[in-house]
């Protein structure tokens, strides 16, 4: 694939996150930027990474909060992206997070606040056209509603398994129909 790919992690996580390395062991190039919590500088890092890529257009990959991200920035500029156990929209148990919450690699903490979920809300992520859209979700997800996420993408490309978790734990063995689906945006 000669498409670069931009990961997009999910909330509390990171750039060095098993997804991250996954994408990394089999793409020669791999973004995987670190995010801040704060939504505007999040989505402000992501198009910077897209700038500086220019005019090679990068394959997005979010998982989480990230697919939001991502599915918010498929629909800003027609980028394909890959979405793994998305958030699709900002409801519980996004909205329930709010307060001190710490990072799942270093431990650090930060506060995430009812502003941050607002500015989530603003992003509004639904004009991402479903054909640029390949969505990996797994049914034992049990952080998302995944049945809701799979109404609200209606269209795109699908790929559900049974059982899983939120973490989607065999994310790798996905790397090869990833692979597929940007060759068809090459």
């Amino acid at each position: 694939m000669d498409r670069p790919v931009l990961y997009i992690h999910g909330f509390a996580s990171s750039g060095r996150s098993a997804k991250a390395a996954d994408l990394k062991g089999r793409f020669p190039e791999v973004y995987a930027p670190t995010l801040s919590h704060i939504p505007e500088l999040a989505v402000e890092t992501l198009e910077q990474f897209i700038a500086a890529l220019h005019p090679r257009r990068p394959l997005l990959v979010g998982s989480s909060l990230g697919g939001y991200y991502a599915l918010h920035l498929c629909g800003a500029t027609g980028l394909p992206a890959v979405l793994v156990n998305p958030v699709t929209a900002i409801e519980p148990p996004l909205t329930e997070v709010v307060g001190v919450q710490h990072s799942y690699f270093d431990g650090s903490s930060f506060e995430f606040t009812v502003e941050h979920v607002q500015a989530l809300q603003r992003l509004k992520p639904a004009a991402a056209d479903p054909a640029r859209l390949l969505v990996l979700v797994q049914l034992g997800d049990e952080v998302i509603d995944q049945a809701a996420t799979l109404r609200r993408l209606d269209g795109a490309q699908t790929v559900v398994e049974a059982g899983g978790d939120h973490a989607y734990h065999n994310f790798a063995d996905r790397l090869s129909e990833i692979e597929a689906f940007a060759a068809d945006f090459d």
